[in-house]
């Protein structure tokens, strides 16, 4: 049985779960990162400026550190719950037994908790921040809440609030089972040449 105290023990739990998590974690952000990319081509076309490489490279870069820190968190979580199992146990007396199924639901479900739907919400969302950050039209986001019954009191005070691209205080997701979503807002530059092209029109001679 291995020594789940042990630093040994939680190092190889980490690298097992950054092999799983991680590919999942560069799929999903530089889906994001393509459909931000491609939203911001139809605005600018050629114009943008950047090419899908570059904000692909970006997204990449984003995810693997994130995995990082995201197995980190769950290990960490992980490992300060089975401290205080075993330290219950230890004071109940009770047979190994009981600590066992103490323990046996508690893998699943942070796992499970944490890279359910808030991490997905969040995951998305710096997905688009990579692709926004390298177009160089992009210099803010809108934090959106989807505005119905169930909106919590962390959200709905910032609903509609800009924030800059590199605020990771309001990205969403801000809480477990997060709903909340990003929009760009486009910088004062990229309006201008937007405007430029829809009313300025070429003389012909």
């Amino acid at each position: 049985m291995p020594n789940v105290t042990s630093s040994d023990y939680w190092e190889a739990q980490d690298e097992a779960l950054i092999r799983v998590i991680q590919p999942v974690v560069i799929s999903a952000a530089t889906k994001a990162a393509r459909l931000a990319f491609d939203d911001l081509v139809l605005q600018f076309g050629a114009e943008l400026g950047v090419s899908w490489d570059v904000v692909n490279e970006a997204a990449k870069a984003w995810a693997k550190d994130y995995t990082f820190d995201l197995v980190k968190g769950i290990n960490d979580t992980s490992q300060a719950f089975l401290q205080d199992e075993i330290a219950k146990w230890i004071e109940s007396g009770e047979p190994l037994d009981a600590l066992l199924d103490a323990l046996a639901p508690m893998w699943g479900e942070v796992r499970a908790e944490m890279i359910g739907v808030s991490e997905a919400t969040r995951i998305f969302h710096f997905g688009n921040v990579a692709a926004w950050e390298e177009s160089g039209v992009v210099d803010r986001y809108t934090f959106r809440s989807v505005r119905d019954d169930l909106v919590c009191p962390i959200c709905e005070p910032d609903d509609g609030q800009e924030f800059p691209l590199d605020d990771t205080e309001h990205a969403p997701s801000r809480h477990t089972r997060c709903r909340c979503y990003s929009t760009p807002v486009l910088a004062r530059k990229a309006i201008l040449r937007m405007a430029r092209n829809l009313f300025i029109a070429p003389i012909s001679v």
